[in-house]
């Protein structure tokens, strides 16, 4: 396949930057460091076998494994013209998707025998072992998809993101200003996220090492060990963080910017951030489909406030018939920017419910104000109707968080013997919590829309980037009985 000098080839940054500093790191984990040079064979190594299996420029090739082994896997697929995605256990509809090949230390029961390449030690000895010369294969266009991306998935049902390359050279370039222009940067939101793959292709770029995130003790010694002055995470591995510094004391005194991502930073959580470093806190509103929308920094931690819209994108408040409505007034928030996303890959129903006529409908509800701020009211898709009263979760979690009574919370529709909706509200504590004196501060605050149903769970189940999932929480306290 011909290169063009018009289309830039992703596999390209790995060469300049081996020609430029090959021993320099370029992936760094607590437990490893991997040069330029070594990045550079290894991916042509581990192309060179995929070419072997029958991987095709065009090729979606789904990566469970490592996030140190899956990045090089990532530049392979560069390399070899292919298009990459994580694939976790919530991705069932691998055949819809067209996913031709996995790669993976863990095979799959649902995914063809012949078509998945089973990393072990004996195929990562004898990789090694392969000659590192061998002729790259190009993307044809910019237009060209070279990595799929899978929304956060709330609902249960993961959403895959084409980025072509000219998207993700966009993105890359506004992530450089809006959230990556303090370095050394680290994301603690994984590969497998947009902001993870965003961090390594810029890092890429940059000539800078991608930091390997883990727990929340490995990010701690990262943090420290790389001297880290600015982190992009979600609200939940900022908790880890919190609790590994609790644990372990650490001044973290080169960390000067913390962005959080995802869902929305309870104010409690914030606050002990604040107490243990002497970051500075902003919040990112926006998604994997159309990036960065709204920067909030500043004092206020107010969770629902999200900041002011980024210059590049164009946000509407609009009513149940897409109709913009007056400044202050709350709606339905669409928006579009330059390079976003402009459909679901290969799931035309989902398409037609989050994209019309190039705007993106995230499914959040919110206003702008007078000063240009957004500001969040909940999501469509999760409001609850108790007995009539609209209930927005997000903001019950919040307040529930607030108040320092339970570790984790999210608030979720639980269906009576009725199979009426009433307000639930799972939650993780220690023992001896005083559950009922939080629940009767509730009612005082919130009144009908206050939980009337307090349920102990072990572990909130969330999504990458953190969010609560509601509805399987609907499903499992149904499960009940």
């Amino acid at each position: 396949m011909s290169n063009t000098n018009a289309t830039p080839q992703p596999f390209d940054l790995v060469t300049r930057a081996v020609k430029a500093q090959p021993d320099a790191p370029a992936i760094v984990s607590r437990d490893a460091r991997i040069s330029y040079r070594e990045l550079f064979d290894s991916a042509k190594q581990v192309a060179g076998a995929l070419r072997d299996a029958g991987v095709h420029p065009g090729d979606v090739v789904g990566i469970s494994l490592p996030p140190q082994l899956e990045a090089v896997v990532i530049a392979a697929c560069f390399h070899e013209a292919a298009i990459s995605c994580h694939l976790s256990p919530a991705v069932t509809d691998t055949q819809a998707l067209g996913i031709a090949w996995h790669i993976t230390d863990r095979p799959r029961a649902d995914f063809p025998e012949d078509r998945t390449i089973v990393v072990t030690p004996e195929w990562l000895a004898a990789v090694a072992r392969r000659p590192v010369a061998l002729e790259q294969r190009h993307y044809d266009s910019g237009s060209a998809i070279c990595r799929l991306v899978f929304s956060s998935g709330t609902t249960g049902t993961p959403k895959a993101v084409p980025f072509s390359i000219d998207s993700i050279e966009f993105r890359t370039r506004t992530a450089t200003d809006y959230w990556m222009s303090v370095t050394p940067f680290m994301s603690l939101l994984g590969i497998d996220t947009v902001s993870g793959f965003q961090t390594f292709y810029a890092q890429l770029a940059n000539q800078q090492p991608y930091v390997v995130p883990a727990d929340g003790e490995a990010n701690r010694h990262l943090l420290e060990s790389e001297g880290i002055r600015s982190i992009k995470a979600s609200p939940a591995q900022l908790a880890l963080l919190s609790d590994a510094l609790t644990t372990t004391p650490t001044a973290l005194s080169s960390l000067e910017l913390i962005q959080t991502a995802g869902s929305s930073l309870p104010t409690v959580l914030a606050q002990k951030l604040q107490q243990q470093t002497s970051a500075h806190i902003v919040n990112l509103y926006g998604s994997t489909e159309g990036g960065t929308i709204a920067i909030r920094s500043g004092d206020n931690l107010d969770p629902s406030d999200v900041g002011t819209i980024v210059h590049d994108a164009e946000v509407e408040i609009v009513d149940d018939t897409h109709a913009p409505v007056a400044i202050g007034v709350e709606g339905q928030i669409r928006y579009r920017r330059p390079f976003q996303a402009n459909e679901y890959f290969r799931n035309p129903d989902a398409t037609a419910v989050a994209f019309r006529h190039g705007w993106f409908y995230p499914g959040d509800r919110g206003r702008v104000d007078d000063n240009g701020h957004l500001w969040l009211a909940g999501r469509t898709s999760e409001i609850i109707n108790a007995a009539g009263t609209k209930v927005d979760p997000s903001r019950v979690d919040n307040l529930v968080m607030s108040l320092g009574v339970v570790t984790d919370a999210a608030t979720f529709a639980a269906t009576d013997a009725n199979g009426l909706h009433r307000v639930g509200l799972a939650f993780v504590c220690e023992p001896g919590a005083d559950i009922r004196s939080m629940g009767e501060h509730l009612r005082g605050i919130l009144a009908d829309s206050a939980p009337t149903v307090y349920w102990r769970i072990a572990q909130i189940p969330r999504n990458a980037m953190g969010k609560p999932l509601r509805r399987e929480l609907t499903e499992r306290y149904a499960a009940r009985g």
